[in-house]
C-alpha cells in the first residue's frame, strides 16, 4: 500500500516567521504615527501661542500701548476712550498637553509660553518649551 504525502498547507515555522515580520511591522507603523502626533502637537501649540500673540498685539493698538493682565481678558468686551473694544479672543484653550499657556507681563512687554509635553521648565525635543519670543 502507497501513502501519499500531503505537502499543502504552511509548517509552524513559517507562520511565526511571519506573525514576527507583522508584528515588527506593526511596531514600526505605531512608532513613526507616535512620532508624527508629537511633531503636530508642537505646531499647535506653536500656532495657539501665534494667535494669542496676535490678539495681544490688536489690544495693544487699540488701548494706547497697553498690555492686558491676562490671557483671559482678551476675551472680555471693554470701554477704551469711550469706545467698546474687544473681545480680541473667542475663548482662552489649554496647550495640546492639556496645561494652561504661561503669560508673562512686565506692562510694557510679554511672553507667552508652552512647558512642552513634560509640563516643566526647559526640556528637549517635544518636551522644550515653546514661546512667544522664538
Amino acid at each position: 500500500m502507497r501513502t501519499i504525502k500531503n505537502t499543502a498547507g504552511f509548517t509552524l515555522l513559517e507562520v511565526m516567521a511571519v506573525v514576527v515580520i507583522l508584528g515588527l511591522m506593526a511596531a514600526t507603523a505605531t512608532l513613526i504615527y507616535m512620532n508624527q502626533v508629537s511633531k503636530a502637537r508642537v505646531s499647535e501649540a506653536k500656532l495657539q501661542i501665534s494667535e494669542y500673540k496676535k490678539a495681544v498685539d490688536a489690544y495693544r493698538l487699540d488701548h494706547g500701548n497697553r498690555i492686558p493682565d491676562s490671557l483671559e481678558h482678551l476675551c472680555e468686551t471693554d470701554e477704551y476712550n469711550n469706545e467698546t473694544m474687544g473681545p480680541y479672543l473667542e475663548k482662552v484653550v489649554k496647550d495640546p498637553w492639556g496645561n494652561d499657556y504661561i503669560y508673562i507681563t512686565s506692562g510694557k512687554t510679554f511672553e507667552i509660553k508652552s512647558l512642552g509635553a513634560d509640563g516643566d521648565a526647559g526640556g528637549e525635543d517635544t518636551d522644550k518649551d515653546i514661546s512667544s519670543k522664538d
